[in-house]
């Protein structure tokens, strides 16, 4: 019975240690970008093709990371329990991601609005919709463009965004079952998430703490001497509505949720709904108006030095993006 709890005592440990470096986003970078290059290193040097090389990641040295990341390090280095390593015979078992590795949509997200809701002053937002490579973290995809009403909500667009991170099905919790069930997780707009317009946070629920503190934290943690954007809690984006905002036409912006998962959308056209397509007051909004594969090759692939959307840089990086490196 002692061995037993030993056990469970030293397991436990580690579950605590991995969730303390899954919610540290510099933590969990580092182990990240060691991870894949790693498994970089070892698919290059097994590779006998003649084709060009990729790029080689480059993970900074030792004498020059954080004090955290190098207490975790050696942290990892000193945990006896160990999986299996890869080795250069690894290589067989790596492949390139391809387009059967993620399935599209299940099925069309949509929202109904009663026939009430519509003003007569209604306009048209059209959005555009571009996440990051897998394969290229400094480029970005046209992944989707939707059609909203200016009477709609932040949460509304979030909740028809076409994300792999909304598909996860939702752990059923029962105390009476050993196994823990699955469901579909219906609920796609999470409270989870923040979006940022020209300095604002907009977050999942005002006056509690939710992703806009933990970005603003992350914010004040960087004490490197750059002039970083100044960041400000806004309303909550259940409540905050596109007619509230000043946005600029084809400037990007990101909002981030599900952990670390990053987008950015832009506004291509604001139209009038008399003088645009017509819409029916029971038609459903927002309608999506293209989708795009989660993996594309060159066509409609975005390649910046930093990020760019339509040959203009991204002034307004994720933090998590700054931290990363990806800025400079």
């Amino acid at each position: 019975m002692s061995l037993t709890n030993n056990l469970q005592d030293s397991v436990l440990d580690l579950q605590n240690t991995l969730h303390d470096v899954l919610t540290h986003p510099r933590l969990m970078t580092h182990v990240t970008k060691t991870h894949q290059a790693n498994v970089h290193s070892i698919y290059e040097t097994a590779e006998s093709s003649s084709r060009r090389k990729r790029r080689k990641l480059t993970v900074s040295e030792p004498s020059i990371e954080h004090a955290d990341v190098t207490a975790l390090a050696l942290s990892m280095d000193s945990i006896r329990l160990k999986s299996w390593p890869l080795t250069l015979h690894s290589a067989s078992f790596i492949r390139p991601p391809k387009h059967s590795d993620r399935n599209t949509l299940i099925h069309a997200k949509e929202f109904s609005m009663a026939n009430g809701m519509q003003e007569s002053r209604e306009a048209l937002i059209f959005i555009t919709i571009y996440n990051k490579l897998s394969w290229g973290h400094r480029q970005l995809f046209r992944s989707s463009q939707h059609v909203l009403l200016s009477s709609q909500t932040l949460s509304d667009l979030i909740a028809v965004i076409p994300c792999p991170s909304t598909e996860i099905p939702k752990e059923i919790a029962d105390e009476s079952i050993e196994d823990p069930e699955y469901g579909v997780n219906i609920s796609a707009c999470s409270s989870d998430c923040v979006v940022c317009i020209d300095g604002l946070l907009y977050g999942g629920i005002k006056d509690v703490q939710d992703y806009s503190e933990g970005i603003l934290k992350l914010c004040t943690m960087q004490n490197d001497g750059d002039d970083h954007q100044q960041l400000k809690r806004g309303t909550s984006i259940h409540e905050t509505t596109f007619a509230s905002l000043s946005v600029h036409l084809h400037k990007p912006y990101w909002f981030l949720h599900a952990g670390n998962c990053e987008h950015y959308f832009v506004v291509d056209q604001i139209r009038s709904s008399k003088d645009a397509i017509s819409i029916n007051d029971s038609a459903d909004t927002p309608a999506p108006r293209s989708l795009s594969c989660m993996f594309q090759g060159s066509r409609g692939v975005c390649d910046p030095r930093g990020y760019q959307i339509g040959g203009k840089p991204l002034r307004n990086l994720c933090p998590l993006l700054e931290m990363d490196g990806y800025a400079n």
